[in-house]
């Protein structure tokens, strides 16, 4: 998975409303500016949902080109315009319902795991685990699987704790020594219905 901020507008989006470079360096300084103006106005960070909501991104674009075409208005605090306002409110709205609903703020996300992507040495008898930042559906179960490095299925168990965040994966038998394998994550749910897909590499000693 990339390590790249996620903003409301990605940079070719940004860049077909500026119709400009996506490396052209205003508009990536301004991405994030736009993003925390329209999650300070409307109180919820648009860009950690997996979904980024249409009338985000449109607000996005219309901020967007206004600080683009007047920075001193960023700046002084100039007057929305009626079609930036509405969207805005439009989005306040959203956020309350989202907020009343229980819908988290934050995207679904793994908050750790063991093994660690990438870790070397890993015993043999390892049982993995993952630990989600939601407390996740039941059928987060189903959607983790264990391969190893000729893309072979391991015969697995998964369980969730009680919590529902933290999924313990348990081999039928003893992984091989010195193999390389794959936690695979396809579109785990969240009780929210949100998905995470993820892949963790590790190495046996």
């Amino acid at each position: 998975m990339s390590d790249e901020p996620v903003y409301i507008l990605t940079e070719a989006e940004a860049a077909t409303v500026l119709r400009c470079a996506e490396e052209d360096e205003n508009m990536l300084d301004l991405l994030p500016q736009v993003d925390a103006y329209i999650a300070t106005a409307t109180g919820r960070d648009w860009a950690a949902d997996e979904t980024i909501h249409p009338t985000a991104k449109s607000a996005a674009r219309m901020l967007l080109v206004r600080w683009h075409e007047d920075p001193g208005g960023m700046a002084a605090g100039a007057a929305l315009g009626f079609g930036l306002s509405a969207a805005l409110s439009q989005l306040e709205a959203v956020a309350l319902t989202l907020e009343t609903s229980g819908v988290p703020d934050e995207a679904l996300a793994l908050t750790a795991s063991n093994p660690a992507n990438g870790a070397m040495n890993v015993a043999v008898t390892v049982n993995p685990t993952l630990v989600f930042n939601h407390e996740m559906d039941a059928s987060a179960e189903e959607a983790i699987s264990l391969q190893n490095e000729d893309g072979i299925e391991i015969d697995i168990t998964n369980a969730l704790d009680v919590t529902g965040k933290i999924l313990t994966i348990t081999p039928e038998s003893d992984l091989e020594a010195d193999t390389g394998y794959t936690l695979v994550i396809e579109a785990a749910a969240d009780i929210y219905g949100q998905t995470l897909s993820k892949e963790i590499a590790f190495t046996t000693a």
